[in-house]
């Protein structure tokens, strides 16, 4: 049941420009459901959601406007929007056969990692990457809506300013050729900015692939622009790697039960690069982990670690 629309182009491009800011109308979120879950009933979802609706448990906005106060007098399926957090949050949760999630948009921003495994890079772009968004973001800011890129900023302002401050040190070592003319060149090596990160800034939520970056310069001495040289690792099959990451996943949700599938995907990534653990493929990556969680049920696992506790 996929969405479809009158073939005006308005229109389309109205419903394209909701999706990318993970808004959705009723009917938009039960057939974007039924798309990707199995045996939903299209009829009774949209009773359900509606119902959310009416009682205040999943908060609406009318179309183009994000105002939390609006409280329709009448319900209508093609009319207003919902957010796709509330829809994960309070919505679906609901039915534990359930276990497709409506996709956090920013992930389209997800860098490239292979693209931006780089030597040396603008400050600005590597904070970028330290927050897992491609250093190309602002192109998007149009498409991805006002409140992600609030999220992103949130993020993003904090860190630029403290790493600003600590780059414009005259003992840094770590900027691009000569540190006392960083304002001009403002290149650093990525390798070592990011083991500044992971050693210096252990309250930064930070991605896989960035603390991987800092795996690269492990061994060079800070300011050396050698290789370094590689670390021993054990190269799993599929079958292997996939037992050693529910077992991790098992733990990390004990320890955590709120933890979403995407913390734990790169919470997954770092423990294997720490014990030098990589696919016969090369390295994993988390959005491999990702996948392999979903085909593992990782939502039924996570409600019923949750239930273990609560007893």
């Amino acid at each position: 049941m996929a969405l479809t629309t009158t073939g005006d182009p308005d229109e389309s491009g109205q419903l394209a420009q909701r999706l990318a800011k993970g808004r959705y109308t009723i009917e938009e979120a039960v057939k974007t459901l039924c798309d990707n879950e199995e045996g939903v009933d299209y009829d009774f979802m949209i009773a359900n959601l509606r119902k959310l609706v009416k009682d205040g448990q999943v908060t609406v906005y009318e179309p183009s406007i994000i105002a939390p106060w609006y409280e329709p007098k009448t319900i209508r399926n093609d009319y207003e929007e919902a957010y796709w957090y509330d829809l994960n949050a309070m919505w679906l949760p609901r039915f534990d056969n359930i276990e497709w999630r409506f996709p956090d948009p920013l992930e389209r921003l997800v860098p490239d990692w292979s693209y931006w495994d780089c030597d040396h890079l603008s400050l600005q772009d590597a904070i970028s990457l330290s927050v897992n968004i491609t250093p190309d973001w602002a192109k998007y800011t149009k498409d991805i809506g006002r409140q992600n890129v609030l999220n992103i900023s949130f993020e993003y302002s904090p860190r630029l300013t403290n790493a600003l401050n600590w780059a414009q040190n005259p003992e840094c070592p770590w900027r691009y050729d000569n540190p006392n003319g960083f304002k001009e060149t403002n290149q650093v090596k990525l390798c070592e900015f990011a083991r500044w990160v992971v050693v210096e800034k252990p309250d930064w939520a930070i991605p896989s692939e960035f603390k991987a970056l800092a795996k690269l310069g492990a061994n060079t001495p800070v300011g050396d622009t050698t290789k370094p040289t590689k670390h021993s690792k054990r190269i799993l099959k599929p079958n292997d790697w996939h037992q050693v990451a529910e077992q991790y996943a098992v733990q990390f949700l004990k320890d955590d039960p709120k933890r979403t599938q995407v913390k734990i995907a790169d919470m997954i990534v770092t423990q294997l690069i720490e014990d030098g653990i990589t696919g016969v493929n090369g390295d994993l990556k988390a959005s491999t982990i990702k996948r392999h969680l979903s085909d593992w049920g990782f939502n039924r696992k996570q409600l019923d670690i949750e239930k273990a506790r609560k007893k």
